[in-house]
């Protein structure tokens, strides 16, 4: 019996599984593949957030929703009252840290209703703590205003992005709204971050947004203020689109699309104690250099100077943030190399490039199979956003270029396939289980158990080697009338029958799917056998073996 519920496991368990991969156009260092998640379905994705289980909540422009959690993109509902058109529209998503307890997610939008930007929560319905599961449902009712009182007077110039911080603070990126002179005067929130304090919120839905005061984490630059100027953490910016927070230190990396003249990226350094209120100089500097403007008065002191610019010259046009990497346990992490490294991508030129911190910010050190000294990679137009994996892949969301659907997309490490033997087994001799095919998608991995018994011999197949459910492993089996014998992993599925019995010898077949959902997963296997007479239960078991699948 092939594991068909270890395979539903693993489809479940691997987070963040897809179908295909990028058979042309992009093009990525020696080392890295890209895979299609999603490319049917999604009719102008904008953003996407993770949930805690892995799955995408994407975000398109007229508010559908939509979920992936290893197979087809699943609608799951439709913010109301969306505005689109020019640079308007459902222009951001995040999901609240408390998710699985209370289903939250936060939605930034222009609005139908009113000539203000909105800021809401909604609930989701469903199930809250499946990988697998794409059943999940827009709560309309639960609707509730964070922020209603955002001024939009332009369809250009919206900003934004909404994340949360290590703080546990939800922070926001505002456009200028066409109202460049106001990103200097904090209570407009024009051109400006603001940083909020939502876990207060009561739940369920309402129409009255929270009080600024009640907003306000008590520690912002401004506290005390009793206007919106009371949430600002930072101004002068003109159309701060996209923004990444590292989660390690909280500093922010926000990308500005500019002008006429240049695009930036600008690095907010948080503190422990009294957040500074930092100005970036919109609209007296694009870039790092002066600029001309109608605004009365001077041009600020102080002002912080981005970490990288690019002139519209040389093909900087529409700049996308992206975050700042960290290898934290995923499979598909990236290595040592690129700890601390900030991604960048160009809108409309399609090219990705990270920056690295070594004595100031620069444009990182070419890898091998780069298309360029400064380019990490090429071909990946309309990027609207890229976020980190928990899985430690790159993702992004990629707008359609024409009629038919955007897609979800990820780069990733290849993975190599791997065995490794551990433990030991039980039994006179010993059973000894090794692998005699490697685990490779699209093929059949094939298993060996050295010294089997005549009788029956099977395998029970596992996702950990440390746990199995609240049990620590290994296990001894000798309150259960086998001395010596251990229970290694843990056996989500048991029965894998051997194939072929030779002399001492059972052969065990795993026909793997073609499927990159299970890259980088790693099963622990074991072999259970019947053998009379071995112990009072008549049954013996092998070492364990690791697998991890991989693609070659």
């Amino acid at each position: 019996m092939v594991l068909l519920r270890l395979m539903k496991a693993l489809a479940g368990l691997s987070l963040l599984g897809g179908w295909a991969c990028e058979a042309v156009a992009q093009v990525v260092p020696a080392g890295f593949v890209v895979d299609t998640l999603v490319n049917a379905g999604l009719p102008q994705p904008l953003d996407f957030a993770f949930l805690p289980d892995g799955r995408v909540l994407i975000a398109n422009r007229l508010g559908e929703l939509h979920v992936y959690a290893g197979g087809a993109a699943v609608a799951v509902g439709v913010v109301p009252s969306v505005l689109s058109g020019g640079e308007s529209g459902l222009l951001s998503l995040e999901v609240d840290p408390g998710f699985a307890q209370n289903g939250h997610i936060y939605t930034y939008y222009t609005s139908t209703a009113d000539s203000f930007r909105h800021v809401d929560r909604f609930a989701l319905v469903g199930d809250l703590v499946d990988p697998s599961s794409t059943n999940l449902t827009l709560s309309l009712a639960s609707r509730r205003p964070i922020l209603d009182t955002i001024p939009d007077n332009s369809l250009f110039h919206n900003g934004g992005a909404l994340r949360f911080g290590p703080d546990g603070m939800l922070y926001l990126t505002l456009g200028d709204d066409g109202v460049q002179c106001d990103t200097q005067i904090a209570s407009t929130a024009r051109g400006s971050l603001l940083r909020m304090d939502v876990a207060g919120v009561p739940s369920g839905g309402s129409t009255t947004a929270p009080t600024f005061s009640q907003l306000d984490p008590g520690d912002n630059p401004l506290s005390g203020n009793t206007d919106l100027s009371q949430l600002a953490l930072a101004v002068g910016f003109r159309q701060p689109f996209r923004m990444a927070i590292d989660p390690q230190t909280g500093n922010i990396y926000i990308g500005d699309v500019g002008s006429s003249a240049a695009e930036e990226i600008n690095e907010y350094i948080y503190t422990s104690g009294a957040l500074a209120l930092r100005n970036y100089g919109w609209p007296w500097f694009e870039g790092s250099a002066p600029r001309v403007n109608s605004c009365s008065g001077s041009a600020p002191t102080g002002s912080t100077a981005p970490i990288a610019e690019g002139d519209h010259a040389a093909g900087w046009n529409a700049l996308i943030q992206g975050p700042l990497y960290r290898n934290r346990g995923g499979r598909f992490d990236f290595g040592p190399a690129y700890e601390g490294s900030v991604f960048y991508a160009e809108y409309f030129g399609g090219w990705l490039r990270r920056l690295e911190d070594v004595n100031g910010w620069g444009v990182a050190q070419p890898v091998a199979g780069q298309p360029s000294n400064e380019d990490w990679a090429a071909s990946m137009s309309r990027m609207t956003a890229m976020r980190q994996g928990p899985d430690g892949a790159l993702y992004w969301t990629q707008a359609p270029s024409g009629p038919g659907s955007g897609r979800l997309k990820r780069i990733r490490p290849e993975v190599a396939s791997s065995s490794t033997v551990y433990g030991a087994g039980c039994g006179n001799p010993a059973l000894a289980l090794t692998t005699t095919a490697p685990p490779i998608i699209g093929t059949t991995a094939k298993l060996t158990l050295g010294n089997a018994p005549s009788s029956v011999a099977f395998i029970a197949g596992g996702l950990s080697n440390t746990r199995w459910g609240t049990v620590p492993l290994p296990f001894s089996l000798t309150t259960l009338g086998m001395p010596g014998c251990e229970l290694l992993q843990s056996a989500e599925e048991v029965g894998l029958l051997m194939t072929s019995v030779g002399t001492g010898t059972a052969t065990f077949d795993w026909p793997l799917p073609n499927q990159i959902s299970i890259i980088g997963e790693r099963v622990y296997l074991q072999s259970w056998a019947l053998a009379p007479g071995q112990n009072a239960a008549n049954v013996t078991l092998s070492n364990g073996v690791e697998w991890l699948v991989g693609n070659f």
